[in-house]
C-alpha cells in the first residue's frame, strides 16, 4: 500500500496497480516526469482486441527498494495515446530490523505465578510489534513492551518459543526458560532445648518465628527470628509456650513448648 512499510534487508518488492479501464501500457520512476522519459515499464495485459465490457484491470512490476524512504512516481497511456496529467506518487518506507532487547523471567522462581516480558526496538515503529508465546498473542502487546501472566504453574521447568512481529513484517525470536520450585511443606523442628533461661531451636528450612505464652495466630506473637534456620526466646515462670514459624512460601508450622 501506499506509505508502507518494507521489512529490513529487503532491496525489492513487487507491485501490482489496478485501473479503471484498458491501457497501453504504465510506466515507473523515481522522478516525477513525463512518461515518455520514465525509466521502468509495468507488466499489462494490453487492450483488448474486440469490443468488451471485460478487461484484466491490473499492471505489475519489481520495484527496486533502498534503505531508506522511497519515492516512486506512475503514469500510464490508452489506447489514444493519452496519458496522465499527472503522476500517481507512490511512497515505500524502509524498515531496520526488529530488535529483542530483554526477556524475563529466568533463574528459579520461588512461586507459582510467573510474568513473561519482552522488550522490542527499532523495526518499522520504534519497536512497535506483536508477540506471541507459544504460538499465543501476550496480553499486553502491540507496543515495545510485551508481558503475559501465568498463573498456578507446577514444580518445573519451563521453555517458552517467543516471536514478534511488526507491521512491516520484521520478525524476531528468542525463549525464555525459568524453573519453578515450589515448597508447600511447613518448617519442621530439627531440635529444641532449653540453657538457662532461654529455649533454643532449629529449623530444618529458613523461616521466620514468634512465641508466645498462651496460643496466638502467626504474626501477633512476639518476634524471635527473622529467616534464619535457628533462634532463641527468653523464659519466665511460665511453663508453657507457643512457638510458630514461618517460610519464605508461608508455609506454616507451630508448636508447644513445655519447659
Amino acid at each position: 500500500r501506499n506509505g508502507g512499510y518494507v521489512p529490513a534487508g529487503v532491496n525489492e518488492t513487487a507491485l501490482s496497480i489496478y485501473l479503471d479501464g484498458p491501457v497501453e501500457g504504465c510506466r515507473w520512476s523515481t522522478i516525477d516526469q513525463e512518461y515518455s522519459l520514465m525509466e521502468w515499464p509495468f507488466i499489462c495485459p494490453g487492450v483488448p482486441n474486440s469490443a468488451s465490457a471485460y478487461f484484466e484491470d491490473d499492471c505489475s512490476t519489481v520495484l527496486n527498494v533502498t534503505q531508506e524512504t522511497n519515492y516512486y512516481y506512475f503514469a500510464c497511456i490508452d489506447q489514444d495515446g493519452n496519458y496522465n496529467t499527472e503522476n500517481y506518487p507512490f511512497t515505500l518506507v524502509a524498515t531496520a530490523p526488529l530488535n529483542i532487547d530483554y526477556v524475563s523471567p529466568s533463574g528459579t522462581l520461588y512461586t507459582d505465578i510467573a510474568t513473561l516480558q519482552v522488550q522490542t526496538s527499532s523495526g518499522a515503529e520504534s519497536g512497535k510489534a506483536i508477540c506471541e508465546y507459544e504460538g499465543i498473542a501476550f496480553f499486553e502487546t502491540n507496543s515495545s513492551i510485551h508481558k503475559q501472566n501465568l498463573e498456578d504453574l507446577p514444580t518445573g521447568f519451563y521453555n517458552y518459543d517467543i516471536l514478534c512481529q511488526d507491521v512491516a513484517g520484521n520478525q524476531n525470536s528468542t525463549n525464555i526458560n525459568f524453573t519453578i520450585d515450589i515448597d508447600l511443606t511447613m518448617p519442621e523442628l530439627v531440635s529444641i532445648y532449653k540453657q538457662e533461661n532461654s529455649v533454643y531451636f532449629t529449623l530444618d528450612e529458613v523461616a521466620s518465628c514468634e512465641y508466645y505464652f498462651e496460643d496466638f495466630s502467626y504474626g501477633s506473637g512476639t518476634d524471635i527470628s527473622s529467616l534464619s534456620s535457628s533462634g532463641s526466646f527468653a523464659i519466665t515462670e511460665v511453663k508453657e509456650y507457643y512457638l510458630a514459624c514461618e517460610d519464605i512460601f508461608g508455609n506454616q508450622g507451630s508448636w508447644i513448648v513445655q519447659v
